[in-house]
């Protein structure tokens, strides 16, 4: 069976794409099944490390950002060189399943009964054995295509595309400032340094799957503002890339389903936004933003924000000495609860947080050479991270 794997930042238009692609009657796509088996994956992966150095990883943290550390860019670079092939001998299959049931449930709630028969010798035959139950929870005799959506994992794309058969990765992309605003008028947000570093890794991801690996035609980048806005053109690229026709219905949210096969009601974090294929949408961060905020987005996502066609407000990037030692960042109480354990809001940790990205900023504003080994610990690739340069330059200075 072909299947697929959308992932990208939440608050991305993630689901949107998914349950675009569900009222397809010949596709089967689930929104947000198994993100705990990619952590699973990883901590597994940890467990068989001696030496992680002084890179602590606790099993419920989320995926890293990697930035800045040998012993966070090496075991990067290691786990993404790791194949779903890895043994589940050692997974604790009940706790497991309890927890993505607990996950999934309010996403894709039809996979439930089915979760039973999940489990496999491997991770990779157990993702298989995934994509199946979602055949039988969501399709029926004409389905063709399966697939399935999660956010915070686009670094497992080069792991799906190569370990699992016939399959295709969609990475969705959004202006770093929408998705910012976008968490800032929740009840529980997140720290803005930590969204926007997860923000560039999933860009350099995206970048590096479909330009410098040998699964690139295997990958797709789709722009949330090119789909909202051109929805027509890019609904037909992405189904000309999936090697299925497009139908009527995906043209049309109306027609969407929510994990229950009822009408989905769009989940947009704006109270008074219209649903569907919302032009309003792409700009709204202007009315939620201040400037403070949009100067520290774009000063520390100019790079990815310029390979990806991202219009910048500042034509000069710099961190100030204001913003660093007293930020527009979230309160350590305020940041949602499963995630708060995990961050640091304190004054010396977001001062030397940010000092660490008023270095990257200048290496990567600078002519001189970076050696290889700095670029990758300042953009996970070297890369991605020289083209980010190159355009950077060739655009802005």
């Amino acid at each position: 069976m072909n299947s697929f794997f959308i992932t990208g930042m939440f608050r991305s238009g993630t689901t949107l794409v998914s349950r675009m692609f569900q009222s397809h009657p010949e596709i089967a796509c689930a929104s947000d099944p198994y993100a705990p088996l990619f952590k699973e994956f990883r901590n597994q992966y940890a467990a068989s490390i001696h030496n992680l150095k002084d890179f602590v990883l606790e099993s419920e943290s989320p995926h890293d950002d990697y930035y800045y550390y040998d012993s966070k860019t090496s075991f990067f670079h290691d786990l993404q060189t790791e194949s779903f092939e890895m043994s589940c001998e050692n997974v604790d299959w009940v706790a497991l399943l309890d927890k993505m049931a607990n996950f999934s449930k309010p996403y894709s709630p039809l996979l439930f009964p089915y979760f039973n028969q999940l489990p496999g010798s491997t991770f990779k035959e157990t993702l298989v054995n995934g994509i199946d139950l979602i055949k039988q929870a969501y399709g029926d005799d004409k389905t063709k295509l399966v697939g399935f959506k999660e956010v915070w994992t686009n670094e497992f794309g080069t792991h799906i595309v190569r370990d699992i058969p016939n399959s295709k990765v969609v990475h969705i992309i959004r202006d770093p400032r929408a998705v910012c605003a976008s968490n800032l008028v929740t009840s529980a947000p997140y720290p803005m340094i930590f969204l926007l570093r997860q923000w560039r890794k999933a860009c350099s991801a995206a970048l590096y799957q479909q330009k410098f690996s040998k699964y690139g035609e295997n990958v797709f980048i789709l722009r949330y503002e090119d789909l909202i806005s051109q929805p027509d053109v890019y609904i037909n690229k992405v189904c000309d890339f999936l090697e299925i026709e497009p139908h009527e219905n995906m043209y049309n949210p109306s027609t969407y389903l929510d994990g229950n096969n009822q009408q989905w009601l769009q989940n947009s974090s704006h109270k008074d936004s219209i649903l569907g294929f919302n032009m309003e949408s792409i700009n709204k961060w202007e009315d939620v933003l201040s400037d403070r905020q949009i100067s520290m987005i774009e000063s520390m996502c100019c790079g990815e924000m310029s390979l990806f066609g991202y219009q910048t407000e500042q034509n000069q990037f710099f961190l100030s000495d204001d913003i660093i030692f007293n930020p527009p960042e979230v309160k350590q109480a305020d940041i949602a609860n499963w995630l708060r354990p995990f961050v640091d809001q304190s004054e010396q940790s977001l001062v030397k947080e940010l000092s660490l990205e008023r270095v990257r900023l200048s290496a990567l504003t600078s002519d001189k050479e970076i050696d290889k080994k700095i670029a990758i610990k300042l953009g996970l690739w070297s890369e991605t991270f020289q083209m980010m340069r190159e355009n950077l330059k060739r655009n802005y200075l």
